[in-house]
């Protein structure tokens, strides 16, 4: 059983890509001084990994991961902790994700700003033509990570 599983992430962990432009991003958000984080479930060594192969860690200041926090998204009590790891207010934070209903809703619950990165079509992003309409009248939707450059520079 556990041959199946090392298959299974080994396979998906090498057929793994950078999603366009998150590193452009990620490195004009250090050089404005804004701390940057990763918020995820699952388990550490897997998310760990797939930030060591994407080369993504040299950009963080920190990562929350639910089996090192006992909570899933969308239990507040994950986002405190990474409120916590964030050193400021949950107003002060925003949270972007591709999961409307982890991710969006459970930051927005958690008192934090969120973004919802819906690029790609995901299943178990079943939106309500209500939600659909007001996350984006809200603005709170991107389909292209250097959209949160753009609304960032708004304020």
């Amino acid at each position: 059983m556990l041959e199946l599983y090392d298959c299974y992430w080994e396979t998906l962990l090498s057929a793994m890509e950078l999603e366009d432009h998150i590193e452009e991003v990620m490195k004009e958000l250090k050089a404005r001084g804004i701390r940057i984080g990763v918020g995820t479930n699952m388990t550490a060594r897997i998310q760990y990994r797939k930030l060591q192969l994407l080369g993504l860690g040299k950009y963080l200041d920190f990562v929350v991961v639910s089996e090192e926090t006992l909570f899933d998204k969308p239990d507040s009590r994950f986002f405190s902790v990474v409120q916590e790891k964030a050193r400021c207010l949950a107003e002060e934070c925003l949270f972007v994700g591709d999961n409307f209903n982890l991710d969006y809703q459970g930051a927005k619950h958690a008192g934090m700003h969120a973004l919802w990165y819906a690029k790609k079509e995901k299943p178990w992003n079943r939106l309500t033509e209500e939600e659909r309409k007001n996350v984006l009248q809200a603005g709170e939707q991107i389909t292209d990570h250097r959209e949160l450059l753009a609304l960032l520079d708004k304020q």
